[in-house]
C-alpha cells in the first residue's frame, strides 16, 4: 500500500520495522534500533 497517513508509523517500511521489532526478544530490540539509528545518522 505504501503510505496510508502521516504519522510515523504510517507507511509500510514502518510498521514493518515496528512488526520486525515485535519479532526480537525484549533484549535484541534495543541493538535493532541502535543499528537503524545508526543507518538513519549514516
Amino acid at each position: 500500500m505504501g503510505t496510508w497517513g502521516i504519522g510515523p508509523f504510517d507507511n509500510d517500511t514502518a510498521a514493518d520495522f515496528a512488526g520486525n521489532l515485535d519479532d526480537l526478544t525484549e533484549d535484541e530490540r534495543p541493538v535493532a534500533i541502535r543499528e537503524a539509528l545508526l543507518t538513519a545518522d549514516s
